[in-house]
Parts: structure tokens; sequence; C-alpha cells
């Protein structure tokens, strides 16, 4: 690669797309718009992630079909040919064949229910690894929300420090002007001057937190190559609401997590039954046939029958299994415990996170309102020498930071509603 495709690659790279073809001379060049859905099924489709969780969910149902190949007939096929040689005499050989074939199957008839419940416990792992899935899909939607509404705010923010950059522009021709017929003193250009490099300051941090941004989204997403696309600003405040009862309900009943602990519960007693199932003998039948001969099979010889073992003594390994089985039977008594425990917590910060944006929005647009109007009189007066550049400065300030709060209240609220349906258990 030619050093100049490799300055364009990392261009292409390293600068969102908006603010590349925001620089070109021409309206022809379209770029699409991502929407929140879209991107969360992009993100559903190739993050690695999910497809991790879904290998496991197809390991765990392979399990399931081991376990269960107990409750089947176990049939086994044997052959064998051999040719010896015996000297009967000086240099005199005689040769024989041997040869032999057989088929030999057995079954377990009972076991104490040792089998059923070592096939119960992996049916029960199975279904917790289709929760531990749903779980695994329901965090990458509130990852994929949470890193839209991010970049949603990121952009926002370079919009108004844009603006904020072209109004400071403005007061900087406007201190020069007034300096250059002697209204104005020189240190009204200085502070100008100083107040439009902390701007383009502010501006630069900005549009680096959109390429971040931009970054952790793709990243999500699974892109695999570099793609151009704009996002969909609209926050337009939507009212949810949902009581903190019937939102506790609703995570009890819809939590993968918490479904997911209960099966592990399961079937950690079924694994500590089986465990003590052990104690007991297994009965199996068995049935073989064969035939075997010199040169062909010409005898044959066949059994049926039925037998019992019994391990009495092993150590004292059965004991000890049965107290490990019991152990980790108590830590997902445990662990589902502390799941709902995780759940009340979950959602009692979401939904304190969720009032405090509803309640900062109205006061945040009031703000900015009063910061527009704060800024219009202080250029008012400092166009009729009244005021002064550090009343302008502030008033600017004061109003990029309305407007930043306002956009703010609007994506923490976006968030925090994504954040209430996670912890529900919902999309």
């Amino acid at each position: 690669m030619s050093n100049f495709k490799k300055i364009i690659f990392m261009v292409f790279i390293f600068v969102p797309a908006s603010y590349i073809l925001a620089a070109t001379p021409t309206d022809e060049v379209k770029i699409p718009v991502y929407t929140l859905d879209y991107c969360i099924q992009r993100a559903l489709d190739n993050n690695p992630s999910l497809g991790a969780a879904s290998s496991n969910l197809i390991g765990a149902k392979a399990r399931v079909w081991q376990s269960g190949a107990v409750f089947w007939p176990q049939i086994s096929a044997n052959g064998s040919w051999s040719r010896s040689r015996t000297e009967v005499m000086d240099d005199i050989f005689s040769y024989s064949n041997k040869s032999s074939a057989g088929l030999s199957a057995s079954m377990n008839i009972f076991s104490f229910g040792k089998n059923y419940l070592t096939f119960r416990a992996q049916q029960l792992n199975y279904t917790s690894a289709g929760f531990d899935y749903q779980t695994t899909l329901n965090q990458m939607v509130f990852d994929v929300t949470e890193a839209y509404y991010n970049l949603v705010y990121a952009i926002i923010s370079v919009d108004v420090f844009k603006t904020s950059v072209q109004r400071f522009e403005q007061q900087l021709a406007q201190a020069q002007s007034f300096f250059n017929v002697g209204i104005r003193p020189k240190i009204d250009v200085t502070n100008a001057e100083v107040n439009l490099n902390n701007a383009k300051l502010n501006l630069i941090r900005a549009q680096n937190s959109v390429r971040t941004a931009y970054a952790v989204l793709n990243n999500l997403m699974g892109l695999q190559k570099v793609e151009f696309y704009d996002v969909d600003k609209d926050l337009t405040f939507e009212k949810y609401f949902i009581s903190p009862e019937d939102a506790l309900s609703n995570a009890y009943k819809n939590r993968p997590d918490l479904a997911s602990a209960v099966a592990k519960t399961d079937s950690a007693k079924a694994t500590l039954n089986a465990a003590r199932a052990e104690y007991f003998p297994d009965i199996n039948a068995t049935a073989s046939y064969g035939a075997s001969g010199a040169n062909s099979l010409s005898t044959e010889n066949g059994s049926v029958g039925i037998n019992a073992s019994w391990a009495l003594f092993t150590g004292l390994k059965t004991t000890k299994k049965a107290q490990e089985a019991k152990a980790s039977y108590s830590t997902s008594v445990y662990n589902q415990e502390s799941v709902r425990q995780q759940i009340i917590k979950e959602l009692t910060q979401a939904y304190a996170n969720l009032t405090q944006s509803e309640e900062a929005i109205p006061v945040a647009g009031l703000n900015v309102e009063k910061a527009r109007e704060n800024l219009a009189l202080a250029n008012g007066r400092y166009k009729v020498g009244v005021g002064n550049s550090i009343e302008v400065k502030d008033a600017e300030y004061s109003f990029s930071e309305a407007e930043l709060s306002y956009a703010q209240a609007l994506t923490e609220y976006r968030i925090a509603k994504a954040n209430i349906l996670k912890s529900m258990g919902m999309r």
C-alpha cells in the first residue's frame, strides 16, 4: 500500500463520516442514517459475545444427549484373526488359523435414579445456558442503546461548540472594530482572542469524543470495515412510567439471570441426589453372541444375563463426592439469593436515574431559554458600550453549558429508560 493510500485510510478510520463529508463542497453525497433498532440488529448479527453464548448453548445441549445415552443399549462388535506357526520337527512347521467375531450389548436396568438425575441435571444446565444467552442478548441491547445515545450527545456537543466558536469569532470581530475606532481598549481584543481559542479547544475535545463514541458503537456492532453513517439525533421527550412495585414484579418474572440461577440451583440439587444414589447398586442386562473357528466361523456361542455391581468401599470417594455436591448446591442457593438482591439494587438505581433525568429535563430546558436571553442582553449591553467582554464570555459559556445540560438530560433519560427495561428483563 502506498503512503498516500495509507494516509487516506487512516483519515477514514479516525474521522467520523459526517464530519468528512461536511467538508466537501457538494451535497450530492448522502450518508445513511442508522437508527437505534438497526444498530441493535447489527450487533445481534455480528457481535462475538453473542456467538460465544450461542456456542455455549450448543455445548450444553450436546451434554444433555451425552447424559441421556445411558438409557439406550450399549452395543459393541469385535473380531479377530490370527495365524500361528509351530515347529514340529527340525525345519518342519505346521500352520494354523484362528478367527472370531461377535456382538455384545449391555443396558442399565435400574440405578436407583442416578442416571435419570444426572440426565435431569444436564437438562437444567441446558435451560440455564439458554437463559444465560438471553442475559447476554439483553445486555448487548442495552450496551448498544447506551453507546448510541452517547454518540448522539457527542455530536450535539460538537454542534454546540461549533456555534460557540462562531459567536466568539463575531465577538472578536466586534471587539477589534471597537478598538480600531477607540471605543474599547486593547484588552477586550485580547480577551476575545483567548475566549475564541478556548472555544476552539472545547470543539476539538468534543470532536474527539465523537470519534471515541463512533469507535465504541462500531465495536458493539462488530463492524469489520469502515462504514460512513449518521445517527438519529431526535431526542424528543416521551414520558415512560412504571411503578417500583410493578418494575420489581416484572423483574422477578422476566429476568433471565434469575431464571438461570434457579435452573442452576435445581441442577445442583439433582446432582446431589445423583451422588447420593451412588451408595446403591447398579443393575444391568447383558447379551452377547459370537462365532469362532480355524478356517471358518463354525463354532457359535452366546449368552444373556443380568448382573449387579455394588461399590462397597471406594476409599471414601462416594462420600466426598456427595459432600462436594452438597456444597455446590448450597453455593447455588446463595447465588440465587444474590441475584435477587442484585435485581433490587439495579432497579432502585435505575429508577432513581430515570426520576432524576425526568425532573432535570424541564429545568434544563428552562435554563436554556434564560441563558439565551442572558446572552442576548450581554451582547446588547456590549454593543452599546454598557457591558464588558467578561460579561459576554460568561453569558456565552452559560448558554453553551445550558444547551449541553439539556441534551445530557434528554440522553440520560433515554439511557435510564433502557436500563429500567434491562433491569426488568425486557427490551
